[in-house]
């Protein structure tokens, strides 16, 4: 990886995953490491944590665990950083560098996926974000999705890039998921400028496929 000074800041990785997760985000810190000697850091949340915020709003369970995941990659983080989920892998080395100088080079608080698809919009948590979270990001989402609150609740601080792809599945003529994609079948949908592909469950993209 490339090193870092004041005028170069490579951003810390985080992941933070609920336990049923540990597993799968060992494998991608494992893999981070031997691709580049980046240092992804972990912290895995409890069953009581998980449970005791999520009770109000049930239905959107999944966000809420998003959110709280955020927030305390941000309490840990000495200023803005690069948020993983287990899924999202990273294709090529120097991947959190070059990252870094585009959230620099953006100058927004997000930085986020370029894909979209309107109007069941898929822009994911993955991306660059900044430290102060806790009045960016609400606790809870009681209407909406982690997705499009994001991108409607404060679009005039979040910036895309197309070096994220977030392709969440192979979408039908209604907008909504078909199928998910799996390597190295689906292969050909990586763009070349694209340094972290969302998601891949199966993490196939981990053993080179």
């Amino acid at each position: 990886m490339a090193s870092g000074g004041p005028e170069n800041v490579i951003l810390p990785a985080f992941l933070c995953v609920p336990e049923h997760q540990r597993e799968k985000a060992e494998r991608l810190i494992d893999y981070c490491w031997k691709l580049d000697r980046t240092h992804v850091r972990l912290t895995v949340m409890s069953r009581e944590e998980q449970e005791s915020f999520t009770p109000e709003f049930p239905q959107n369970r999944f966000h809420s665990l998003q959110a709280q995941g955020v927030h305390r990659a941000a309490f840990r983080a000495d200023g803005p950083f690069i948020w993983l989920e287990a899924d999202a892998i990273p294709l090529k080395p120097n991947w959190a560098a070059r990252l870094s100088e585009e959230y620099e080079r953006r100058g927004k608080k997000f930085l986020i996926s370029s894909d979209s698809n309107p109007p069941f919009d898929r822009v994911g948590g993955i991306g660059c974000y900044p430290k102060e979270t806790r009045w960016l990001l609400p606790q809870h989402f009681p209407k909406s999705s982690w997705d499009l609150w994001l991108i409607e609740a404060v679009p005039h601080l979040v910036a895309r890039t197309a070096m994220i792809q977030h392709s969440y599945c192979v979408y039908g003529s209604d907008g909504f998921c078909k199928d998910e994609h799996r390597f190295p079948r689906d292969n050909p949908i990586l763009r070349k400028e694209a340094l972290i592909f969302h998601r891949d469950p199966h993490q196939d993209l981990l053993n080179g496929k």
